[in-house]
């Protein structure tokens, strides 16, 4: 199903393959997000156990945070 929703009815996946983002390549992202917004979907699942309106990251963990960190 897809469905826009906003950000911040999302949460950050509690567990992440990517132990640590470079610095260097999160600032590029960010700045490519600012300038064309986030070209792939970010995939997320409803919270068990919470309302039907938050969400947790379970694939573009990087794209979610350069979106938040380009204020969008």
């Amino acid at each position: 199903m897809f469905r826009i929703i906003q950000l911040k009815d999302i949460n950050p996946a509690k567990s992440n393959y990517r132990k640590s983002f470079d610095p260097e390549r999160m600032k590029e992202m960010t700045a490519s997000v600012k300038d064309k917004g986030v070209l792939e979907p970010i995939l997320v699942r409803v919270l068990n156990g919470e309302a039907k309106d938050k969400f947790e990251v379970i694939a573009g963990t990087r794209r979610f945070i350069a979106a938040m960190n380009a204020g969008l």
